[in-house]
């Protein structure tokens, strides 16, 4: 399918507000040709049954909207939103692309995950840039129990954008920005969506796996990127394993939490970190005694929070003693918006920020945490201690000094006496 067939049938070009220069034709949707001739010329056309068909010069259809029904006197139409819509002979809605994505997501689309009528629209990238056909890589809303956004690479997480709070997904700071122009998560129907922005805007999954946000500038007349999916390796899902955190100004850029070491030295070393890392000192309830110290938390700030979360409707407090009464629970988070949630399986897929994100509480034995008190005690015994040492050292060599005033010690080896010898 040659790119002006795809601009004048099934491709959408951005509606832009009246009086501000028009952008270039931009081709945001192209039907996922499967059989498609590379050297003829597709012709959209709709058919004696009413859908909306794309033929190649033998007239053999290498795409349709599929209605299932017979509709006479159907009629397509491209909206100024971009929207390729087919109606009926009364007008009505019977197939439109928004709800058929490809590669793009424009204003108003919806990516749509609804659990009740198991509808989904996902986008689905490329087999390569210059190949429309179906690619490895799909992007959708999961939503389970707290909503989040993934990449996946033949089905498997290849991208994360951890948890919706209402505002902005907790690994993607950038959606701040696009909240205050009409960012939204409708997570009663599953869809995701924005719509009145100030500015043109749109995104695409690239044959690479990569979300790409692009922007329209008026100054130098082109897209401009604003943000991908993958501005470090940090992004790719599960970088540092299980109990391993990613940093991307880190040397190395993984580690592994407080209380862990690395399963195998030698891959961490060699920067293979798929395996992540172990508990060094178990559990008090996995070391089945009762008695001795308690488990606690550590605070790790400003992280996307691991995957696989599960939400509990409790406050912050009812959180940290639910989890700790638990054995099974080894992480629990109380994010603004979203409410407690709580882990039970391995904490895959963190990553530190430097700024905003979200503070994790990890369940370490109390022996990995320390004892604040005894450890300020240590440090004030240890600071007097070092106080009245140089006091001695000072002292006495200067009362040893004022005492014997212009004598020098003079030692005679291998004379064992003592000899004065006065200035």
């Amino acid at each position: 399918m040659t790119d002006a067939a795809a601009t004048s049938t099934s491709a959408t070009t951005a509606f832009q507000p009246t009086g501000r220069p028009l952008p270039p034709p931009q081709v945001f949707r192209r039907p996922h040709l499967q059989a498609a001739c590379r050297r003829c010329l597709h012709v959209p056309t709709i058919s004696q049954d009413g859908n909306l068909v794309i033929s190649d010069g033998q007239n053999n259809i290498v795409w349709s909207s599929n209605i299932s029904t017979y509709v006479a006197n159907s009629s397509a139409q491209i909206l100024d939103t971009g929207n390729l819509v087919l109606y009926n002979s009364n007008g009505g809605i019977i197939w439109e692309s928004f709800l058929h994505a490809s590669d793009s997501f424009l204003e108003k689309m919806k990516m749509i995950t609804d659990l009740s009528t198991k509808e989904r629209n996902i986008w689905t990238s490329w087999r390569t840039s210059n190949d429309p056909g179906p690619g490895r890589f799909t992007c959708g809303i999961e939503l389970s129990q707290i909503p989040q956004t993934f990449v996946w690479k033949d089905g498997y997480p290849y991208w994360r954008s951890g948890p919706w709070n209402g505002q902005v997904f907790n690994g993607v700071l950038r959606t701040k920005l696009l909240y205050k122009h009409g960012l939204r998560l409708v997570s009663g129907s599953g869809y995701f969506t924005f719509t009145h922005l100030n500015f043109l805007i749109y995104c695409q999954l690239n044959a690479s796996g990569i979300v790409i946000e692009k922007m329209w500038s008026d100054k130098i007349r082109d897209w401009e990127v604003t943000w991908t999916s993958q501005e470090s390796e940090c992004e790719l899902y599960g970088k540092c394993g299980n109990f391993g955190v990613c940093y991307a100004a880190g040397k190395p850029m993984c580690s592994c939490y407080p209380g862990f070491d690395p399963r195998s030295d030698d891959e961490w070393d060699e920067g293979n970190w798929a395996r992540g890392c172990t508990r060094r000192r178990s559990l008090q309830c996995e070391r089945n005694i009762t008695g001795g110290e308690n488990d606690g938390f550590l605070k790790m700030s400003s992280v996307k929070l691991p995957d696989n979360a599960k939400w509990f409707p409790m406050f912050e407090t009812e959180c940290r003693s639910e989890c700790l009464n638990n054995c099974s629970c080894i992480a629990y988070a109380y994010y603004s918006g979203v409410g407690c949630m709580m882990w039970d399986e391995g904490l895959i897929d963190v990553q530190k920020f430097s700024s905003d994100g979200a503070d994790l509480y990890i369940r370490l034995a109390h022996s990995e945490l320390g004892n604040k008190k005894d450890q300020k005690a240590v440090i004030a015994t240890a600071v007097v201690l070092g106080i009245i040492f140089i006091s001695a050292c000072t002292y006495f060599p200067w009362k040893l000094f004022l005492n014997n005033r212009g004598i020098i010690y003079i030692y005679i080896y291998p004379l064992k006496n003592l000899v004065n010898v006065k200035c």
